[in-house]
């Protein structure tokens, strides 16, 4: 048996009762993972050109693991589309951003 606590808290899990505040704090979380993937995406390019910051957690990586620097560039890069798909596209997280900022510039006009 799930306590009230706890059935309120799966409530707010589902698409129809998600509130704007709910939804805002998703969208930016999705933003802020999906970017701090970016240096992954990046930083095996520069490590293929020797140019590779020497204490990056990316660059460690890539010594310690001998992993190929493209195929860990593709798979950062497939991880992050694949989030910002989902975000955007199937919980569709960024509609309540657009209409947030729609109600400030009605607010800013008057």
């Amino acid at each position: 048996m799930h306590s009230l606590e706890e059935n309120s808290a799966l409530i707010l899990f589902y698409k129809e009762s998600m509130n704007d505040f709910i939804k805002l704090s998703n969208f930016f979380f999705t933003v802020a993972v999906a970017a701090s993937m970016i240096p992954w995406v990046i930083i095996p390019f520069l490590y293929i050109s020797n140019n590779a910051p020497a204490g990056d957690y990316v660059t460690k990586f890539l010594d310690s693991s001998k992993i190929s620097p493209l195929v860990v560039s593709l798979t950062a890069f497939l991880l992050i589309f694949m989030l910002l798909y989902i975000g955007l596209k199937v919980k569709r997280i960024h509609t309540a951003y657009i209409k947030i900022l729609k109600e400030l510039s009605k607010k800013s006009q008057q």
